[in-house]
Order: C-alpha cells, then structure tokens, then sequence
C-alpha cells in the first residue's frame, strides 16, 4: 500500500511531471523538481504538493482504497511525507 501511494505521487507530481515553469512555493531557492521523491520527502515543504494536489491525492486515496477520509484530517501535517499519508490511510482502513 505504502509503494502504491509513492509511486502515485511520483507518477502525478515527481520530477518527469516538473518542468521549467512549474510552480514552486519557495522561488529564493531552487524549485524542487530535480530532486527525487522518496518516503521521507517533505511534500509541501519542497514544492511538489499544493493544496490542490492534496485534493487530487485525497480522491485517489479514497477511491484506491474504498475509504472517505473526513475533511478535518485533510491537513497540510497529514500529507507531508508519503509515511504520514500511509498512517492516515491505515487509520481509515481499520475503521
């Protein structure tokens, strides 16, 4: 479960989606596309994620794994790493 939700993450957001004018959050340093994503990546920190790509990756999840995550744990904290994506999936999976 935890490898589907990485590569998922890479396939939509990883350094082969990024590209010259991709977004970045933090423009005094240098955009995070070339980096690699792994499961100790800081999602939002390095740029991949906006609050846009945690919508799109809350609907996957939900229909990947058959859960609803509510709305209160769609927070920027729970979808920092793929680790804590992982845990918030596994909670929803045992309920």
């Amino acid at each position: 479960m935890k490898d589907l939700i990485l590569e998922f993450i890479i396939a939509e957001y990883g350094k082969n989606k990024m590209n010259h004018y991709s977004y970045c959050s933090f423009p005094e340093k240098e955009c995070s596309y070339r980096e690699e994503i792994s499961y100790k990546t800081l999602l939002i920190n390095d740029g991949f994620l906006d609050s846009f790509s945690i919508v799109t990756i809350v609907c996957f999840l939900e229909k990947k794994f058959n859960i609803k995550i509510n709305d209160i744990d769609i927070t920027p904290d729970n979808f920092s790493n793929i680790d804590k994506i992982y845990k918030l999936v596994k909670k929803y999976k045992i309920l």
